[in-house]
């Protein structure tokens, strides 16, 4: 086996709203005990790391915090090394603040701020619109945790982040300054220098064409959707080259037993 690493998305993935998926805990200790190093990433952004991790251990998944990587974490550690520090006003959840929080920044609540950071937000009002876009026409930059337009749970999609950004985009009539999530790269550029790996020695196991897999594709990893989450094999027939994976499994409980016969 060629493969040093894998980056794996979670929700479609390993987990569907509030339950795991079926053989994906062993899948992961299997992966582990083959000798990959391993990053869990996600465009949700409602959790920060310690909040997955706990979230994970509830349903069998044995994770340390340093392995994880949310659009949440990976926002804050990108205003954290190109500004420094600042004033925040948030679109977004828990995670989200709690993550910009130990990066050094200051959340404020109103429309004196240096950055507005949307992300999910279940919590989305008027009020939150009103201030970000008051913001923003002070001059604040504008970031985007990630522009899923919904989010898998076991009982159907529902509105992802996208959606909020959407209203703050058509509001403002001003693009976010920076998307973090995929299918952008920053995320996986962050996962591969954590890893210390090349992405051609480095898997991407995701549910979604639009994100994981178009976004794998451009950053060169060997790219496997598996079919517990948003795209069908449908989608997959109607899509174009550079959303196309290399590997369709059912399930990430498939994978262990296949990288054997993948050749890189």
């Amino acid at each position: 086996m060629g493969f040093k690493a894998a980056v794996i998305d979670l929700d479609g993935v390993l987990v569907l709203g509030n339950d795991a998926v079926q053989g994906a805990p062993a899948a992961i200790k299997r992966l582990r005990e083959l000798g990959l190093k391993l990053r869990f990433m996600t465009n949700n952004a409602t959790r920060s790391r310690r909040m997955l991790k706990k979230y994970l251990f509830e349903n069998g998944f044995s994770i340390e915090e340093e392995e994880l990587m949310s659009s949440a974490y990976c926002a804050a550690s990108y205003l954290r090394e190109k500004f420094g520090n600042g004033r925040v006003f948030i679109i977004g959840e828990e995670g989200l603040a709690e993550e910009l929080d130990r990066a050094g920044f200051d959340l404020v609540a109103d429309e004196g701020a240096d950055f507005v950071v949307v992300g999910l937000d279940r919590h989305f009002t008027y009020e939150k619109l009103a201030i970000a876009l008051r913001a923003l026409k002070r001059g604040a930059r504008f970031i985007a945790t990630n522009e899923d337009a919904t989010l898998p749970t076991e009982s159907g999609p529902l509105p992802g982040a996208g959606s909020m950004v959407a209203s703050l985009v058509w509001a403002s009539q001003k693009k976010p300054d920076v998307v973090v999530g995929k299918p952008y790269l920053l995320m996986f550029e962050q996962a591969l220098k954590e890893l210390g790996t090349k992405a051609e020695e480095t898997l991407l196991v995701g549910d979604r064409l639009e994100t994981d897999i178009l976004g794998g594709n451009d950053m060169g990893l060997y790219t496997v959707l598996v079919l517990t989450g948003v795209s069908t094999r449908a989608d997959i027939e109607n899509s174009g080259p550079d959303y196309k994976p290399k590997l369709i499994l059912d399930s990430i409980a498939q994978l262990p037993e296949k990288l054997g016969e993948i050749e890189i």
